[in-house]
């Protein structure tokens, strides 16, 4: 607790006037209620009416709309993001898409047909020997030579 002769700090002048404004707000709570109810019971009985008003303006509203754009200088008019604008990209972007995807089929078929099929590398007979390249030496004199070895070497095996 504070002495008495000292000033109140921050915190607590903060805490005795939300005291104060919760004791005000307690004593007009009824007050407002009633307010509440009486408000509500207002706007159901225009709410036909509102509704009937909201629709007229919802019908009015693209005449608005293009009415304010044509008021509006041309600079700023040409930055407005416009549906028409909007649909118009849609369908040249969507036609762009379908002319370059047939494009590209047909090419891919056309030069599929022109091309002949790449035949596969006929496999060696299973006794024939292999050099391995890693082995093998750079020059053809020194590939002869591992060919007569292994040619040797198969012939030994024959006999």
């Amino acid at each position: 607790m504070r002495a008495p002769w000292k000033k109140k700090t921050m915190s607590e002048k903060v805490a005795d006037r939300l005291a104060e404004l919760r004791d005000q707000a307690n004593d007009r709570l009824p007050e407002v209620r009633g307010q509440l109810v009486d408000l509500r019971d207002q706007v159901v009985e225009r709410m036909p009416e509102l509704r009937d008003q909201v629709d007229a303006l919802v019908e009015r509203l693209p005449e608005l709309r293009d009415d304010l754009v044509d008021r509006l200088p041309d600079q700023v008019s040409d930055r407005l993001p416009i549906e028409k604008r909007r649909k118009s990209r849609k369908r040249t972007f969507l036609a762009v898409g379908l002319v370059g995807g047939a494009a590209t089929g047909a090419w891919v078929l056309v030069n599929r047909r022109s091309r002949p099929t790449p035949t596969p590398s006929p496999v060696p007979p299973v006794g024939t020997p292999t050099v391995d390249p890693t082995t093998a030496r750079a020059d053809s004199t020194a590939a002869s030579d591992n060919l007569d070895d292994a040619l040797a070497s198969e012939l030994k095996l024959d006999r």
